[in-house]
């Protein structure tokens, strides 16, 4: 089976090239939207790997070389890449990856408001700062009016409405959380495709590495730069709290800076040395050395997000509060796993912050072991075999 991949230039790409290599070796050819000339942003398998330009999604380049592929795997569903799913053959079968920005504004009347109050006002203001930056800024200006140029070159060859819905009758075989199937049929309820697991991270690439354990007094709070962490809340309720001597190490490595500046601010502001900000990327196993005595973990997203921090997070015994709206809060309950409350941190404030016992910490690190081992994962890769072959017989979306 020969597989062709449309994907981000991120920093889990390169697990995912080993993993589909794994499973079906010398089959990927993986296609990666940017200027040929520049050099990768993360590592990348090289071999099986081009840049394209985002003319190559609307190219009879791309219809001419889809007909050798048996399956399609849409890495996240951006504009480039649904014109690209419009392009290919229509007998390859088409297995997206759902990354959350390409499905959630579909889900908002499910979900709610994703920011808080505060949080929203924060993110308002740098909305205002940064249009403002780019009006100032030549190089933006300049930057923005090529681009401005170039999509209205290409814009009759691009998907013009939502690309996801633009081809959701494409699409055969989906992957989102498990924890979101069911909203995502309700609001596309003419939605054929087949449901199927596949997972970014697993136990033994991303959760053994570094420390074996996340223990100890420090707390660790979001996962990225991004407004739906709700930074500012989260931090006024561990204020509230009133810890002390207890480190709150952020993850601000990647999402806007100007929202990682904003952070830095209020959390030096409200904690002084102890708000510690993680700036710069780092390999898994030293972010994990980084974050290991963090015993606490608050993630206070109303969507899913930092799936694969709130899994290491559990893996390692740290105790984990999310928001009881959060889909993943249920999902994780009826996985068995002992998880908590942002509710319960509030209300019992520095009284919550106690170490989860040796026997719940050891069922949690055995549920999350087997669900994202290696092992599983390479077998879901596998498994997607079984729906090139029902696209073949015209029997996909028909479960």
């Amino acid at each position: 089976m020969k597989i062709l991949h449309f994907a981000p230039d991120q920093k889990f790409i390169r697990l995912q090239q080993d993993l589909f290599e794994e499973a079906f070796p010398i089959s990927n050819s993986w296609r990666i939207q940017g200027d040929s000339e520049k050099p990768f942003q993360y590592e990348i398998l090289a071999h099986n790997t081009r840049r394209v330009p985002r003319a190559y999604y609307y190219s009879e380049e791309l219809k001419k070389e889809s007909e050798d592929f048996d399956l399609l795997i849409v890495h996240s569903m951006t504009a480039e890449h649904a014109t690209g799913v419009k392009t290919v053959n229509p007998k390859i079968c088409i297995f997206w990856i759902g990354f959350g920005h390409d499905y959630y504004h579909l889900m908002e009347r499910q979900l709610g408001p994703l920011l808080l109050d505060r949080t929203l006002q924060l993110d308002q203001m740098i909305s205002k700062k940064d249009r403002w930056l780019r009006l100032l800024s030549p190089w933006r200006v300049t930057n923005a009016f090529k681009g401005r140029i170039q999509s209205l070159l290409s814009q009759n060859n691009f998907v013009q409405g939502d690309p996801l819905i633009e081809v959701a009758d494409r699409i055969d075989v989906y992957r989102i959380s498990e924890a979101e199937v069911e909203m995502l049929q309700k609001v596309l309820p003419l939605f054929r495709a087949d449901f199927h697991v596949h997972h970014y991270y697993t136990t033994e690439d991303v959760f053994d590495k570094g420390p074996k354990e996340m223990a100890g007094p420090d707390v660790l709070l979001g996962n990225s730069a991004t407004a739906t962490n709700n930074h500012i809340e989260a931090m006024e309720l561990l204020k509230k709290a009133k810890i002390t001597g207890r480190n709150i190490m952020v993850p601000l490595n990647y999402g806007s800076p100007l929202y990682a500046k904003e952070i830095c601010k209020i959390g030096h502001k409200l904690f002084g040395n102890l708000f510690n900000p993680l700036k710069k990327w780092l390999p898994i196993g030293e972010y994990n050395q980084a974050i290991e005595n963090c015993g606490f973990v608050v993630m206070n997203h109303r969507r899913i997000q930092a799936f694969g921090n709130i899994n290491a997070a559990i893996y390692k015994g740290a105790k984990l509060f999310i928001r009881p709206e959060n889909p993943l809060y249920k999902f994780y309950l009826s996985m068995g796993i002992k998880i908590f409350s942002i509710d319960e941190l509030a209300e019992k404030g520095l009284n919550a912050l106690t170490p989860v016992d040796n026997r719940v910490r050891g069922k949690n690190r055995a549920i999350i072991g087997e669900y994202m081992s290696r092992k599983n994962t390479i077998a879901h890769i596998r498994g997607l075999e079984k729906f090139v072959i029902k696209k073949r017989t015209g029997q996909c979306g028909q479960d």
